[in-house]
């Protein structure tokens, strides 16, 4: 009894000291290199640019360092008092000015070289850069900005008249005081009353420190060397993605260019096709769609003004570019010959199509060589024929009579508009049909600009497009697509509404069949005929009013089970399936298996490319799963991107498949950005009862091998073997 006690008295012993801050882990803490990382540039929206690429940035580098790196959030104007004063050891990014008592660590990433002007400043705009013309600009002797600046004033042909200072608040005095017009300076150092008018260049970002921290300088050097040879495509998806954000305060229009818009009359944009939700003409010819849409915002940002005139088609639109009734027309650059005299601007949308089988075709390029398309262009034709040099193309003239030539083997593959696939949802008459994982065609339409036009018409029009973002022209599609409604027709209810199409069918058919027997028997038994009609109202009454309560239960089960976003079981509903699955045995030699498949790099690809790119992943990753798995298999999302498959009586090795097929179509999943690290899954797998004989224990078995994958690389799946 003595000896139980002294061991529960040691016990206690050791958990206190356990709890209690030891001075080793307080000294480890308070060794942190504190980073000041300049971030609250401007608005909320370039703020969370700055952060995700800077923050995440330098978070990223600590991985590869024995260092705790303690960042801090600065604005401009706390940035250089945070250094000078030792509230951070560090601060990036910054501008190599060669100051001696600084030391300074190689380019890590990229700052914005801009001109701002005062907050209250009308006199300049960049819709005409002839206002510029004669501004004095206050500048720092810094070589990397100078010759940026240079180099922008050459290529615009602009006379500025610059004036140099020796200290930064000199040069912001000037500009408040109203001595100089703009001033040249980074983004992250530029403060109040600057304000953000127009971006010239991009220069290298360094982390600077005084000279006591050059070790901590040259830590972060060898720490950004590493990343380099870890992971190479970090730091260029990081590039592009920011170069992407920041595109739109490059652009501008020179005073050509300018005086251009304000003598063009209105342009005559050629239609000769009308299809939902890309282009329709309303009962008062009033044109609305996607592509209506985006030349409105064109029309804002530019100053332009367009209309619409009607063609019969393809052929006629191009003619009447070159006799001058038209001015523009969305079409495909080619680099065809016979379209040598039609100017054309950069991509104004990006139509994506999807390769739809009867089979999963990982290698259809490869090994198919008929493709059917509904509709089809003259410009259509060549881009597909350059694409698919191989292939013999087959045209139909709707997307369902593409479906059927798939289905009756005259084509290996049909081609559709993504798009016209959330709209019209062609594939739900054809169930042995689906869109091939990973394989799509991205379609760059751009207008093309008839030769009587300007050639600096152009140049306009591009700088237009480069001002509109990705984030509004997708937002122009999902509004176009969310707000489309088809015509009412037996075809759309078949489409939209099959399950309460044949339902309505199912009871007209039963109210027939019941009047039909009620009437023949009524002629066999007149004396009852009465009473059978008045119980027949009853029965009818009766049934319809259990099938609208079975359908409303049926519909409040479905919404409560089900994820909203991805359509499959909630956390809620898998458990209780899975609960209920486990308590029975599986057969002689087969068990069941509990996986947890969760998604790589999800969080990089929701934070760079937006949520509605997130959720799409997601909706994405789910049909994966159910296209996997047995139907008699369990599939549900445990939240965010974690999903858990639950397989009914199957062989032990038969799991490992399973998983080798999810990660392989994951892989397939296309990202929104080409230089982004690929989505991937990670899966961890339990076998029932070999791991546990409960839903909870299974879970936690399953749980464990997935932090075993994470742990080795991610991309794969590991079979939990601490009981096996």
């Amino acid at each position: 009894m003595g000896w139980l006690v002294f061991k529960i008295l040691a016990m206690l012993w050791s958990l206190t000291f356990l709890f209690l801050p030891t001075a080793e882990a307080e000294g480890a803490y308070d060794d942190a290199l504190k980073i000041g990382c300049v971030t609250e540039v401007g608005d909320e929206r370039e703020n969370l640019i700055y952060r995700h690429y800077y923050r995440s940035f330098i978070e990223e580098i600590a991985k590869y360092t024995d260092r705790i790196y303690e960042v801090t959030e600065l604005t401009p104007t706390e940035a250089a008092d945070a250094l000078a004063t030792g509230r951070v050891d560090i601060l990036f990014p910054a501008e190599k000015d060669f100051d001696e008592n600084l030391c300074y660590s190689r380019p890590m990433g990229l700052n914005i070289v801009a001109l701002f002007s005062r907050d209250t400043e009308t006199r300049f705009s960049v819709r005409d850069m002839g206002t510029l013309v004669g501004a004095t600009v206050g500048l720092l002797p810094i070589q990397e900005t100078d010759k940026i600046l240079a180099s922008f004033l050459q290529e615009k042909g602009l006379a500025l008249n610059l004036r140099y200072f020796f200290r930064h608040d000199e040069l912001t005095a000037a500009l408040a005081s109203g001595e100089v017009d703009l001033i040249l300076d980074t983004v992250t150092r530029a403060v109040k009353p600057a304000k953000h008018f127009l971006s010239v260049g991009q220069c290298p970002a360094y982390a600077v420190g005084h000279q006591a921290k050059q070790d901590d300088i040259k830590g972060l050097d060898e720490a950004y060397k590493r990343l380099w040879q870890n992971d190479p495509d970090y730091v260029s998806m990081r590039r592009a993605a920011f170069q992407h954000s920041e595109q739109k305060k490059f652009a501008h229009f020179t005073s050509e260019a300018a005086e251009t818009i304000k003598n063009l009359p209105p342009l005559k944009i050629a239609v000769y096709g009308e299809e939902a939700p890309f282009f329709l003409f309303g009962e008062d010819g009033t044109p609305t769609g996607i592509f209506p849409d985006i030349m409105t915002e064109l029309e804002k940002i530019s100053g332009l003004e367009f209309t619409y005139v009607r063609a019969y088609t393809y052929e006629d639109a191009k003619h009447r570019l070159r006799m001058g009734e038209a001015d523009l027309l969305l079409d495909i650059y080619n680099n065809d010959p016979a379209a040598a005299d039609l100017g054309y601007t950069a991509p104004l949308f990006v139509q994506e199509w999807r390769l739809i089988g009867d089979k999963y075709q990982q290698d259809a390029i490869e090994t198919s060589y008929r493709l059917v398309l509904p509709t089809m262009s003259a410009s259509l034709k060549l881009f597909m024929a350059k694409t698919f040099p191989k292939w013999e193309i087959v045209l139909r003239p709707t997307a369902g009579t593409a479906l059927d030539a798939v289905m009756n083997n005259e084509a290996d593959l049909a081609v559709l508009e993504g798009i016209v696939l959330q709209t019209q949802r062609p594939l739900i008459l054809y169930p042995e049909l689906h869109t091939v994982p990973g394989d799509s065609i991205r379609l760059p339409i751009s207008l093309a600009i008839s030769p009587r036009q300007p050639p600096i018409l152009q140049e306009v029009l591009n700088s237009a497009i480069r001002q509109l973002s990705p984030e509004a022209r997708e937002e122009i599609a999902t509004r176009n697509i969310m707000g489309h409604r088809p015509p009412l027709s037996v075809n759309t209810l078949l489409h939209h509404y099959p399950m309460q199409t044949g339902l309505v069918l199912g009871l007209i058919l039963l109210v027939i069949a019941s009047t039909g027997f009620l009437y023949h028997h009524s002629k066999a038994a007149k004396a009852q005929r009465n009473a059978l009609r008045e119980r027949n109202m009853h029965l009818e009454d009766a049934l319809e009013s259990i099938i609208e309560a079975n359908k409303a239960r049926d519909s409040y089960k479905q919404m409560a089970e089900t994820c909203p976003l991805t359509g499959i079981l909630n956390r809620a509903a898998i458990q209780r399936a899975g609960e209920k699955l486990f308590q029975n045995d599986p057969f002689p030699g087969h068990v069941h298996a509990l996986l947890i498949a969760d998604l790589d790099h999800f969080k990089e690809a929701n934070d760079i490319c937006g949520h509605q790119f997130g959720d799409k992943v997601l909706k994405e990753f789910a049909m994966v799963l159910r296209q996997v798995v047995r139907s008699e298999d369990l599939v549900g999302r445990f939240g965010g991107d974690e999903f858990i498959v639950i397989l009914r009586d199957i062989h032990a090795e038969d799991a490992a498949q399973v998983a080798e097929r999810i990660n392989e179509a994951a892989r397939h999943i296309k990202s929104k950005v080409e230089s982004q690290p690929q989505i991937t899954a990670s899966i961890g797998i339990a076998l029932c009862p070999i791991h546990g004989g409960t839903y909870e224990e299974l879970f936690r078995a399953a749980d464990r091998a997935l932090y075993e994958v994470k742990e080795h690389g991610r991309d794969g799946y590991v079979v939990n073997h601490t009981k096996i």
